[in-house]
């Protein structure tokens, strides 16, 4: 899958969450929970996964845009719970 992202967005969520959004090349979708978010109207598809990468849970939001994943700003859900 071809992973697509805003760099600007990138730096962002490295300096909210500490991970870039280069991460997402790692992410094991062989072991995701993935489904549809249907909760707004977002004028587009969108998706979220909650998957590992390496040893770390996270979630991903990103919408479906021509058949890519382009992935939105993301956090360790590890990383909050544990606080």
């Amino acid at each position: 899958m071809e992973v697509e992202f805003d760099p600007a967005k990138d730096e962002a969520n490295l300096a909210k969450h500490g991970v870039s959004l280069q991460a997402a090349a790692d992410f094991d979708f062989t072991t995701s929970l993935d489904r549809e978010d249907t909760r707004f109207d977002y004028g587009e598809v969108r998706f979220v996964s909650i998957g590992f990468i390496g040893d770390r849970l996270y979630f991903w939001p990103m919408p479906m845009v021509q058949r890519t994943m382009q992935y939105a700003p993301s956090a360790s859900a590890e990383r909050r719970n544990t606080r």
